[in-house]
């Protein structure tokens, strides 16, 4: 066996080739996947934000909104629907996982079975790739418009930066000007993350800490390095003046729970509103059945490989790298298992990621033993892992297309519910996420701008009842008690419904605007009764601006 044969090649060494065709398939198959219409959840508010070059939900996602829109602007140039330019949006992103997934897992094939043939390395990094780019939680990620998928891009590119350096220190370094170039692109990734996602930080700060004890460990740590790292993470942040700037100077569409307030805007990059999720673990019944088909037989694997591996590394600065990736996919699984809203699933697919990853140098460990003992017997193990392949993922892709055909089949639904409401002015209240589709009709078609569409929701915030209260010169809260909840509480939706339904009772009953309540868990889309007489002083029609584009 060669020299070179027996040592494990660097992050650097491993050609970019393969991987982009890989990433370029994956892209493929994500476009084909990605449905013309909006997706459920916060799609919707995603497609508008990349639509209008507005903000969505806190944190505002600068990053992901402007680059988006550019991207957006330019495919919808070619004739593309904003909603499809929007989901393609998260599928380029997708497909940049993907590359980056395959590089990873590709070297630690090499560097498992260095003496294995190189079909062996192919196939133990094609496998957590394929298993992880159709796992049901990633394609909902990467075929429409969410933030994820960019997310779990810039997860695994920092991975990949963190495992070079890693190889970096354990050769023993190119010296302090490569050291200060390190720190330098470091702090701009971890800058990029944060930028763009605060759970980036659970990625981050774990390969920070292993990247800080592998410099102490060959004595390379110095304070200049955080001279290097520091401002470099700035610039990436910078981008957060977007949001102080959308603000102050609102676009058509944006989130409504923002005001022209620095305590709002520090609100909104903070997240501060979803800060009540924090300590518990409440997942809809679907997400939970999800995490556990799904995600659970990728991540608890990969978490007992990434043990082992920790353990078995030679040196240690090559335990420390291993050790740091480990301790992200902990900190990432812990953090879902402590965040109450009930779609969480997105929210483990860094770990889900990693923990695919560590499948890579164990199965080429196994193929390279089994080709070593007889090739016959290492080509039957390599069939029979296609095979077993084939059998979890054909049902996987069948999901995917279904869900694709489920999607087009509501939009359906959703024109005909929009067809049913008056050209306006009239008031229409619905409780849910989806109400972003109406908006869409409104904004991007161009159809009953009239209508006024509200998510009640989200009116017992500041900023938009003060807006509705300015507006219509009704508190929408007017006489009401706000119920005291306990986050995750038994009965906790069902008293928020409640609330809202009183609410709007309560706007009908005091305004001569007509009032449309849309509830599709009942279903109900009603035109409400007004009260004869409604009071004189409320028949004053409406006038001002309402946030979000109504």
């Amino acid at each position: 066996m060669s020299a070179r044969a027996a040592r494990p090649a660097p992050a650097h060494d491993v050609p970019p080739w393969s991987s982009a065709a890989v990433a370029t398939a994956a892209l493929a198959l994500y476009l084909v996947l990605a449905p013309p219409v909006s997706g459920e959840g916060d799609s919707g508010e995603f497609t508008l934000a990349l639509a209008t070059g507005g903000l969505a939900h806190p944190t505002g996602y600068p990053l992901y909104t402007v680059a988006g829109h550019l991207f957006c602007r330019a495919l919808h140039g070619l004739a593309v629907s904003w909603e499809y330019a929007a989901n393609a949006w998260s599928a380029v992103g997708a497909a940049l996982a993907i590359f980056f997934l395959h590089r990873l897992a590709l070297k630690l094939a090499r560097r498992a079975a260095p003496a294995a043939p190189e079909w062996c390395h192919d196939l133990a990094a094609l496998v957590p790739v394929v298993l992880f780019g159709l796992d049901p939680i990633w394609t909902a990620e990467a075929t429409l418009a969410e933030v994820n998928a960019w997310h779990v891009a810039w997860a695994l590119g920092a991975v990949t930066l963190f495992v070079a350096q890693i190889e970096r220190l354990d050769r023993g370094g190119d010296g302090p000007d490569a050291d200060r170039r390190a720190a330098l692109a470091w702090g701009l990734v971890c800058g990029l993350g944060l930028a763009h996602h605060l759970t980036s930080v659970l990625v981050a700060a774990p390969l920070s800490l292993a990247l800080l004890a592998a410099l102490a460990r060959t004595r390379r740590l110095r304070p200049a390095l955080a001279w290097a790292a520091v401002p470099a993470a700035l610039v990436p942040l910078a981008a957060d003046g977007y949001v102080a700037w959308r603000a102050f100077h609102p676009a058509l569409i944006q989130w409504p729970g923002i005001g022209p307030s620095w305590h709002d805007v520090f609100d909104t990059l903070s997240g501060s509103r979803y800060h009540h999720y924090l300590g518990y673990f409440a997942p809809e019944e679907e997400h939970r059945a999800l995490l556990m088909r799904a995600g659970l037989p990728l991540l608890l694997p990969g978490l007992i490989l990434q043990a082992v591996g920790a353990a078995r590394a030679r040196g240690t600065v090559a335990r420390i790298g291993v050790g740091g990736v480990l301790a992200a996919t902990v900190a990432v699984g812990l953090f879902g298992l402590r965040y109450g809203v009930p779609d969480v699933a997105p929210y483990f697919l860094p770990a889900i990621a990693l923990g695919a990853l560590a499948l890579a140098p164990a199965l080429a460990a196994a193929l390279g033993a089994a080709a070593a003992a007889a090739r016959p017997l290492g080509l039957a193990l390599g069939l029979a892992m296609i095979a077993a392949l084939g059998a979890v993922l054909a049902p996987w892709l069948r999901a995917a297309q279904s869900s694709r055909a489920d999607l087009i089949a509501f939009e359906r639904t959703m024109r005909s519910i929009w067809a049913s409401l008056p050209p306006g002015p009239a008031l229409v209240f619905w409780a849910d996420d989806r109400h972003s589709r109406l908006l869409e009709y409104q904004v991007l078609r161009h159809e009953k701008p009239a209508l006024i569409v509200v998510d009640p929701d989200l009116l017992a915030d500041d900023y938009p009842r003060a807006c509705f209260t300015a507006r219509f010169g009704l508190d929408p809260l007017a006489d009401l008690t706000l119920p005291r909840l306990t986050p995750g509480q038994a009965g906790e939706r069902d008293a928020i419904q409640l609330l809202i339904r009183q609410m709007v009772r309560n706007i009908n009953d005091r305004l001569a605007l007509p009032v449309i309540f849309i509830d599709l868990s009942r279903p109900e889309v009603r035109l409400l009764d007004k009260p004869r007489p409604v009071p004189p002083a409320r028949q004053a029609p409406p006038r001002g601006a309402f946030p979000n584009g109504a």
